[in-house]
């Protein structure tokens, strides 16, 4: 023990006697050991994928049936309000989900500003895509998606997706190949010095909201439109999404009733354009063939990009069906109370000023029972049409 401590002991006295030799030597480990550690972080990073992050997933025996999902409450407060969610659902796979997938096939062939990236942006595309190709979906669903080599055979139409998709020749290849992966809609946000950024979207099911022209745009100005949105909840949002980390997955739910059960629709559902300007014209609703749409969203960084997504599922459910199941009344005291909660603008923003009547009668009426408020003779679709033609 005595060598020990002399051993210990010599270079510490030279050390205290040489004070400017002892900084140097800080100094120089500091130096040493800075891009270092660095070096060896970025190391890390370059090997963290979402494979080695997210537990494998249980298989499904068996698609299941799709979700009732019921997330409408008694009175509507703009919070945030998400909840952690299992990397487990990272995608939701039920029975729809051939259908559905050349219903998306369908509409992102057909129309082109479904989809659009910055090339910045892409790289998060294609690690996305590899995750769920080469990970995810043949773990999880055996039964649909088997792997190969080269390729990723399913029981659907498309029969088999490729592996390593490209982002250097055509941009919309990696997003039309995610898009026709799974039955998600994709957003992705890029950090940036004016905060976090619109850098890729797929969005093949969007009730009215267009992306067109927002690539690039801020939260705040996607969030231009929505009533409540203000600086402080803005950046309330940018802090907790600059706080999200890799391996973390977030989820929270969206409703609104539609006047169709159409999952993409183009005029333009549940946005308001110059509600002022509209006079008392009467409007026909009927409501029967309304549907209550509803959202499961979830955000979660990538860990190699460090691009934060935000996906979403959509699901509708026919106003007969919700009636039916006894949320009838629950339903209808949400919609009359959207205007009284911390937003009350909410409610002329989803058009329950126009629809909200009709609607709430018939989901109170007993089953069989049509109702039909007739005050004139418009219908609701050309009300709102001539709406956004006055805007």
């Amino acid at each position: 023990m005595d060598g020990f401590t002399a051993f210990i002991r010599f270079p510490a006295s030279i050390l205290s006697s040489f004070p400017v030799l002892a900084i140097c030597l800080v100094l120089s480990l500091a130096l040493l050991f800075g891009p270092l550690r660095n070096y060896v972080y970025r190391w890390a990073q370059q090997r963290r994928t979402l494979a080695t992050l997210f537990p494998p997933p249980p298989p499904l025996a068996s698609l299941p049936p799709p979700p009732n999902v019921r997330p409408f409450k008694s009175i509507y407060h703009h919070a945030t309000s998400v909840f952690p969610h299992s990397p487990a659902f990272l995608i939701s796979l039920d029975t729809t989900f051939p259908s559905r997938i050349a219903s998306r096939i369908s509409i992102l062939s057909s129309t082109p500003h479904a989809m659009g990236a910055l090339s910045a942006a892409l790289p998060a595309v294609t690690e996305l895509y590899t995750y769920l190709t080469q990970s995810y979906l043949p773990t999880r669903c055996p039964n649909l998606f088997k792997l190969t080599p080269t390729h990723l055979l399913t029981a659907t139409a498309p029969r088999s997706h490729s592996l390593t998709p490209t982002h250097s020749l055509i941009p919309k290849d990696p997003l039309f190949a995610l898009g026709a992966l799974v039955d998600e809609d994709f957003l992705f946000l890029l950090s940036g010095p004016s905060g976090y950024t619109l850098g890729a979207y797929i969005v093949a099911y969007g009730t009215g909201f267009t992306q067109t022209g927002l690539l690039g745009a801020n939260l705040t100005d996607l969030h231009a439109k929505v009533p409540g949105w203000n600086a402080d909840l803005g950046r309330s949002v940018e802090r907790w999404v600059g706080r999200l980390r890799a391996g973390e997955v977030w989820g929270r739910c969206n409703w609104a009733v539609t006047e169709n059960g159409r999952l993409r629709e183009e005029e333009g559902e549940n946005q308001v354009h110059n509600h002022e300007q509209w006079d008392s014209e009467g409007v026909n609703v009927d409501a029967s063939e309304a549907h209550l749409g509803t959202e499961i969203q979830l955000f979660y960084r990538l860990p190699q990009s460090g691009v934060v997504v935000f996906s979403y599922k959509t699901f509708l459910y026919p106003l007969a069906e919700v009636r039916k199941e006894g949320s009838g009344p629950a339903l209808a005291d949400a919609i009359e109370r959207l205007g009284t909660g911390s937003v009350p603008e909410m409610k002329r923003y989803e058009d329950a000023d126009l629809w909200g009547e009709a609607v709430c009668r018939y989901l109170r009426e007993k089953e069989g029972v049509k109702a039909l408020e007739e005050r004139g003779p418009s219908s609701l679709r050309k009300r709102r049409r001539a709406r956004r033609r006055s805007g």
